[in-house]
């Protein structure tokens, strides 16, 4: 069971137009996990409507591969691991889910998670205090994860695996979809399907 508790509010973490390849809905795979009840998976779709170039059979095919994550909210870092190996493309390590990731505090029981890394690109280190937009870190494709790719979630305590999942609210982004025009928001949830950015 989820505890009732008030959820985050931050940016985007990420600059420019990302698509929303999954999120929370009811029968989302996400909802296997407490801690990832509210989480969403980010990608980058290049001008043919694909994440990815060439074969896609290597991590540099992919549009989103390297990108710099950014801290949500100011926070300080109180988790990073930096020293899995990532995976060939369609072969994830589910024996590590998240792969490399950071964890930062945004206050008491307010924690946002960053998952699937790249080894190596990690620009921050536990107890590292940091402003909302800082740099963390870039887009990889370790754990259980199929193509490089960012994972986010907020939760109520530290640990990725056990703290229970809270609702994400961010401030100030623009959304669209296929053959839709942009909507501007000052603040709420997204939707799997959408193209999201910061203005």
């Amino acid at each position: 069971p989820l505890a009732m508790m008030e959820g985050f509010v931050g940016r985007l973490p990420f600059e420019g137009s990302w698509y929303v390849a999954a999120e929370h809905s009811v029968l989302d795979a996400h909802k296997r996990f407490v801690a990832e009840a509210f989480a969403y998976d980010f990608l980058k779709i290049g001008p043919a409507g694909k994440s990815y170039e060439g074969t896609g059979g290597r991590n540099s095919d992919y549009f989103a591969y390297g990108l710099d994550v950014l801290a949500s909210a100011d926070g300080e870092v109180v988790y990073m691991r930096n020293d899995i190996p990532e995976n060939v493309p369609g072969q994830p390590m589910a024996a590590t889910p998240g792969g490399n990731a950071v964890v930062i505090r945004h206050g008491e029981s307010l924690y946002t998670y960053y998952a699937h890394m790249r080894p190596g690109g990690m620009k921050v280190g536990v107890g590292d205090p940091v402003m909302a937009g800082d740099p963390i870190g870039e887009v990889g494709n370790s754990g259980d994860s199929i193509e490089p790719h960012l994972h986010f979630h907020a939760m109520s305590g530290p640990d990725p695996g056990l703290g229970p999942g809270i609702p994400a609210h961010f401030e100030n982004w623009i959304s669209g979809a296929y053959g839709r025009r942009a909507i501007v928001h000052q603040l709420g949830t997204i939707r799997r399907g959408e193209f999201v950015e910061s203005p």
